[in-house]
């Protein structure tokens, strides 16, 4: 059962949109918006002028080519330009096989390319099953509105519906090589809206849930808000 609480005490503990405000942009300033490589830094390519069997047989054995796949490799070249990535060139002994009945395989000599974190780029770049790429901060315009804060089973919460915009993390966020690749990055600038959950402790207002992630799906996993 709800019950609307009347709420007079001060320390940031009595609702209004400055202190909800106050509240969501501290919750942010811990964080910043991440997007997905679709890869784990670092990773080789094989740079062989290889057929759909030959790209085949590197799945199968748990190598990695790149050198047909366009976005991709354009993405790794894009970063490693803007001082994101080094790549490493080398030379490698491979085996082929050519085709699903080619048991034996052939020895070949590619080229190779190792793609890690630079020392600027590990400053933007989160690892786990993926790589990610910090690219924005989040800023909280204004709170918009608000509901009178109720118990519910036994907590204090409030719905707080705000505006925020993505600030760009660092300038080589704008390079337009980059955002023809990640077209999720030209959001920057973007005014949303979008409903958070706040929940009364002693010492006031608490963050529980941002909404974000219901309402911008390319967030999800990848950012680092709750």
């Amino acid at each position: 059962m709800l019950s609307v609480l009347f709420i007079s005490g001060c320390n940031g503990k009595k609702p209004s949109k400055s202190t909800f405000e106050k509240t969501l942009q501290d919750h942010f300033n811990g964080n910043q918006i991440y997007i997905g490589l679709s890869l784990k830094l670092p990773v080789k390519r094989y740079d062989a002028n290889a057929s759909n069997d030959i790209k085949t047989s590197f799945q199968r054995t748990g190598g990695i080519i790149l050198g047909g796949i366009g976005d991709i490799r354009a993405e790794l070249d894009v970063l490693t330009s803007l001082g994101l990535l080094t790549a490493e060139q080398g030379v490698e002994q491979v085996r082929m096989y050519y085709g699903n009945f080619d048991t034996q395989g052939t020895d070949q000599t590619v080229n190779t390319i190792t793609y890690s974190e630079s020392s600027t780029g590990s400053k933007f770049i989160r690892g786990g099953k993926e790589s990610r790429l910090s690219y924005a901060h989040l800023r909280v315009i204004s709170v918009d509105n608000y509901t009178e804060p109720t118990n519910l089973n036994g907590q204090i919460i409030s719905e707080v519906s705000y505006t925020y915009v993505l600030e760009p993390i660092a300038s080589w966020v704008k390079n337009p090589a980059l955002l023809r690749l990640m077209p999720e990055l030209n959001d920057l600038g973007t005014h949303h809206q979008d409903k958070g959950t706040l929940a009364l402790y002693r010492k006031g207002w608490t963050v529980i849930d941002t909404g974000i992630e219901k309402n911008e799906p390319y967030f999800g996993k990848n950012s680092g808000l709750k």
